[in-house]
């Protein structure tokens, strides 16, 4: 983000540029949409979520009309160790589940298509957070037309949809009760995951995205805003912030202080 606002396109037109960032942890030093917005960063004038550019460019996740069987009542496929709840998450026990560690298992095209198909049979898809507050897996379940049970305190979701029609959330702390809380569930989840499909074709589908992103960025520039709230300032002191956005910067600013030095000390 530092390089950014270097950039001349930035020096030249600061309220006319904006940020559509798919990376899992940033600072908001610039205005625009990001992937993982964790709540204390929200700023509807400044730092907004939306989709991960990569989930609506891959057409692999397609949909279908035909519901056809949903032998699972939900399941998760993903890496255990990039958060602490993942590990409670592959604690749940239900004859009609499938839970499935991915951290071991070297990447191949076949777990890919494990993972469509299983989401395929699923009436529900568990989305623990990862290492941001976020998943790509919220998305996929979306463009799939199935229902995604988010499991992340800190997220906040995309402006746009009415995300309670069509998705489930669970505090971090209450995962243990997941297996009883979709089971009341299941008789609705057809229909909730035709809404899921309807938000996604609205909102973050490609033919949708760029009027979506467009129109949200002229909404963040009437606001007239050139800097974070203060508040969210407060979160460079968090450790991987301090380290990689404070830290960073000042060693880079040490090694080029000789530098900018000589220059100056040798002109005429």
């Amino acid at each position: 983000m530092w390089d950014l606002r270097t950039h001349s396109a930035w020096q030249q037109f600061p309220s006319k540029c904006f940020v559509l960032s798919a990376s899992d942890r940033f600072f908001p030093f610039l205005p625009g949409l990001y992937a993982s917005v964790d709540r204390r960063f929200f700023d509807r004038n400044w730092c907004r979520p939306y989709c991960y550019t990569r989930v609506s460019c891959d057409e692999s996740f397609e949909y279908s009309e035909d519901s056809g069987t949903r032998p699972f009542l939900f399941s998760f496929r993903g890496n255990v160790a990039t958060h602490a709840v993942r590990a409670n998450v592959m604690q749940l026990a239900h004859p009609s589940a499938v839970l499935t560690d991915t951290g071991a298992e070297s990447y191949v095209a076949t777990n890919r298509d494990i993972y469509r198909k299983e989401i395929q049979q699923s009436q529900f898809v568990l989305c623990p957070r990862g290492a941001g507050v976020s998943s790509f897996r919220v998305f996929e379940c979306l463009a799939m037309g199935r229902a995604p049970v988010i499991i992340s305190d800190d997220w906040t979701p995309p402006l746009g949809p009415d995300w309670g029609q069509f998705s489930i959330r669970v505090p971090e702390g209450q995962v243990d009760l997941i297996p009883g809380l979709l089971a009341k569930h299941s008789q609705n989840a057809e229909y909730m995951g035709r809404l899921a499909r309807a938000a996604w074709e609205q909102h973050f589908a490609p033919d949708a995205a760029f009027d979506c992103v467009v129109s949200q960025c002229l909404e963040m520039k009437s606001s007239r805003r050139r800097r974070p709230s203060l508040r969210a300032y407060k979160h460079l002191l968090r450790p991987f912030f301090f380290k990689y956005c404070v830290l960073k910067r000042a060693v880079r600013l040490i090694k080029n202080f000789p530098k900018a030095t000589n220059s100056s000390s040798s002109e005429p």
